[in-house]
């Protein structure tokens, strides 16, 4: 960013993160995607705990002060998947999101108008993370996270289905100011 202005905190605006996964066909404990907090002020996507060697429970949550949203939504492990998390922050969604392969897998329950979202002088952290509670939950990561990442993009506005499914198909239409 050539005014110097943070590009990884979204102030008002929606923050999306696409990238493509890979989670073994193994057992697994918590273990942090990424993850940005300062204060009771983040989100964190991760994998929780899971026997199976088939799928696990993917979670995004985004905290401010006292307010939380938070989601989950199975993935398939033994594959490459391409993975959309949103928080959009447009006037009436106010919502987390999750897509699949630029299919929607979630959306959260709740909508919520954070008055602020402050991440600034916080490092956005990738493959491990710390300590993410909220009102209502706590997420503790127990493993690095084990498996394999590519193509980790961040976004500045909200993304389309169109527009997450194109980078899935490879079919790029982007800005400079549409990502990072």
């Amino acid at each position: 960013v050539k005014d110097g202005s943070p590009s990884l905190d979204p102030g008002p605006g929606s923050l999306p993160f696409q990238f493509k996964i890979f989670l073994p066909s193994e057992t697994n404990q918590n273990m942090t995607i990424f993850q940005r907090l300062s204060g009771s002020d983040g989100y964190s996507l991760f994998v929780s705990s899971s026997a199976s060697t088939t799928t696990a429970s993917v979670c995004f949550y985004a905290t401010s002060g006292s307010a939380s949203i938070v989601l989950s939504s199975s993935i398939d492990k033994g594959s490459w998947k391409d993975v959309c998390a949103q928080f959009n922050r447009k006037p009436g969604v106010n919502r987390l999101f999750l897509y699949f392969d630029g299919e929607l897998s979630a959306s959260s329950s709740i909508s919520y108008e954070f008055s602020s979202f402050d991440t600034r002088g916080s490092q956005l952290v990738i493959g491990s993370g710390s300590t993410h509670s909220g009102t209502g939950f706590s997420f503790e990561p127990t493993q690095l996270h084990s498996g394999a990442m590519d193509d980790f993009k961040v976004f500045h506005k909200a993304r389309t289905v169109q527009d997450i499914s194109s980078l899935v198909s490879g079919k790029l239409n982007l800005t400079y100011r549409d990502w990072e």
